[in-house]
């Protein structure tokens, strides 16, 4: 009954580079036009690769919608929270917030 609120997509993972770095991540292709009023990262598993979830927003940031907000699953890891600062670097712009949970969160969110 989500359907009305939410879009599940199959995108399978492929090969990326960014920075000079291959990752696992998954295929953008699957994603439709438009642009991205929420996004949740709680992929691909940390076993596949160091910082796995770091494509999510070099390959996404573009379809964030103003206002959009970031989370990020598992924060209190030390990858996670490597990725959080590697983006936050990249994308001074965006608001950084933890929020105490059992694994931790990590949000940003896009200027308003």
């Amino acid at each position: 009954g989500l359907g009305q609120y939410a879009m599940v997509i199959h995108a399978p993972l492929q090969r990326v580079t960014l920075d000079d770095l291959e990752y696992a991540w998954y295929a953008t292709d699957a994603i439709p036009d438009g642009i991205i009023e929420m996004l949740v990262i709680d992929g691909p598993s940390s076993f596949i690769q160091k910082k796995s979830r770091y494509p999510a927003l070099p390959l996404l940031h573009s379809k964030l919608a103003q206002g959009c907000r970031v989370f990020l699953d598992d924060a209190a890891r030390p990858d996670e929270q490597d990725t959080v600062a590697l983006w936050h670097e990249k994308y001074p712009d965006l608001a950084l917030e933890f929020i105490e949970t059992e694994r931790g969160c990590a949000t940003l969110t896009m200027p308003a």
